[in-house]
């Protein structure tokens, strides 16, 4: 009987004291329409946008002589050996022209340069041959034969 006692003593305390008195009123928090009327002090931030990956260092362009810049170099043939029937051969004396980036070997057309240091150090790369200077000498070798020779400003 002592835990009844007990137990309807905390049901009445927990009650107001009277089984019928009026439960105590709970005042509910004050409704909020959305909108904070105090802004944060500090807005957050956006994480910077990630820059990209720089690209990679474009290679080297060859060097080639200044366009206005006209160098004529005089070659003299060595020694050579011409196929039967060759559609090109090299005199065996013949100037060399550069001028405008290209290069025009005796009586050739101008063409591009394959490699450009210096005028006395290039190549002439072409789909039946090869030109090329380098200390002080040519060599030609190709379809139509091939040569070396001497080569000077």
């Amino acid at each position: 009987m002592k835990h009844t006692i007990i137990v309807a003593a905390l049901v009445l305390a927990a009650c107001g004291a009277s089984p019928t008195a009026p439960a105590p009123t709970v005042a509910q928090p004050p409704t909020q329409n959305g909108k904070d009327p105090t802004p944060p002090a500090d807005p957050p931030t956006t994480p910077p946008a990630p820059t990209p990956p720089a690209p990679p260092p474009a290679p080297a362009p060859t060097p080639t002589p200044p366009p206005s810049q006209r160098t004529i170099l005089h070659a003299t043939t060595i020694s050579s050996h011409w196929y039967p029937n060759a559609a090109f051969t090299l005199p065996d004396r013949f100037d060399v022209v550069i001028e405008n980036n290209t290069v025009t070997i005796a009586t050739l057309d101008p063409l591009p340069f394959g490699y450009y240091k210096s005028d006395d150090e290039f190549l002439v790369q072409q789909r039946d041959f090869a030109f090329s200077v380098q200390g002080g000498r040519f060599t030609f070798t190709g379809v139509a034969g091939e040569a070396t020779g001497t080569i000077a400003k």
